[in-house]
């Protein structure tokens, strides 16, 4: 078990307990970096005019951060430099992203640590799993299957005590305690008391997704509904100030006070970015603008959100990239994406 919110533009935003639009749905771009995609059963990263800049070689691929990326070669675990050679031989069981602070989430067969940029243990693997540093500088480790928050030397800060504990966001932390989820502040005290049955991340906007008898809605920083829990999905982030959700099978639209801008009709459908959203109808994947209209007529076979002008596509069994015109920018020509090597 391991707890880890990445916090990537590669990847759909995951919630615990809570459904964005579709889980196994194609993950957003990387933003000023290469693209993971997956050829021939192999992961490596094209730039923005499809050219290879990491040879497809590595079993599985995460995004670079700070200068690295995590890579598989195997059943061992390592990282990469720009040009694709190992700066830390492949020797993991499993390995995460470098933090701020020079330390990354690393496992053995053993247990789970932090190591440094050489490779060596900064907090030996004495805990049975391990987060991500936030910025307030403490992540989640888990030791005698419960849960709290440790410093970069590995000593705790907020005792092991939570059945899950997420990163730390705007200086609060969704951690459940039986079933039920609520938010402590970085000393470990409750500002929102267990309650909920799913509970994100906060936003700048200061709204989270939370969960309750099935439904989902969002709540304020002192836990009150802003908007009931009245849908059966929704994303955690509204972006350009909407964010999609369902109600009856159907997706659409709502705005932060929960009315609906787009009504649900669409199959499925992702976050805004510049004005317009993927989504789906009648099985075919295309982009609309904020009033629901369709920018880009439903002619893929799936698509993700855009980022930086341009959003994935697949298109048969191939993905690619298109651009807001719906031009194939690269063509689909790949087995799979980020979400193919990022496991």
């Amino acid at each position: 078990m391991r707890y880890m919110l990445i916090a990537v533009a590669i990847l759909l935003v995951l919630i615990v307990g809570a459904i964005i639009f579709d889980k196994d749905h194609a993950p957003r771009a990387s933003r000023d970096e290469a693209l993971i995609v997956r050829a021939d059963g192999l992961c490596g990263m094209v730039d923005r005019d499809g050219q290879w800049v990491l040879n497809p070689q590595f079993d599985a691929l995460w995004p670079f951060e700070n200068g690295l990326a995590v890579a598989r070669q195997g059943d061992l675990w390592g990282y990469v430099d720009g040009k694709g050679n190992w700066a830390i031989a492949p020797a993991f069981a499993a390995a995460y992203m470098f933090g701020d602070n020079g330390l990354a989430p690393a496992e053995t067969e053993d247990g789970a640590g932090y190591i440094d940029r050489k490779g060596q243990w900064a907090v030996k693997p004495t805990f049975e799993a391990t987060g991500d540093f936030s910025d307030g500088g403490i992540a989640a480790a888990m030791q005698a299957g419960l849960w709290g928050y440790v410093d970069k030397t590995g000593t705790w800060v907020v005792n092991p005590q939570f059945t899950e504990a997420n990163m730390f966001n705007e200086g609060r932390a969704a951690v459940r305690q039986g079933d039920r989820w609520g938010y402590i502040g970085r000393d470990g005290k409750w500002l929102v008391n267990p309650q909920f049955a799913a509970a994100g991340r906060y936003g700048d906007d200061g709204l989270a997704l939370a969960g309750f008898e099935g439904r989902y809605g969002f709540i304020d920083e002192k836990g009150i509904w802003v908007i009931n829990p009245e849908f059966d999905q929704a994303g955690d982030d509204f972006e350009d100030g909407l964010v999609p959700a369902s109600k009856n099978g159907r997706w659409g639209f709502i705005d932060k006070d929960g009315a609906w801008v787009v009504n649900p009709q669409f199959q499925h459908a992702g976050p805004f970015d510049d004005g317009l959203a993927p989504a789906a109808q009648n099985g075919r994947w295309g982009f609309i603008d904020r009033k629901g209209r369709w920018a880009i007529i439903p002619q893929f076979d799936d698509a993700g959100p855009f980022d930086d002008g341009l959003a994935l596509a697949k298109f048969g069994s191939k993905w690619g990239y298109v651009n807001r015109k719906g031009k194939w920018v690269i063509n689909p020509q790949f087995d799979g994406n980020a979400s193919d090597c990022v496991p």
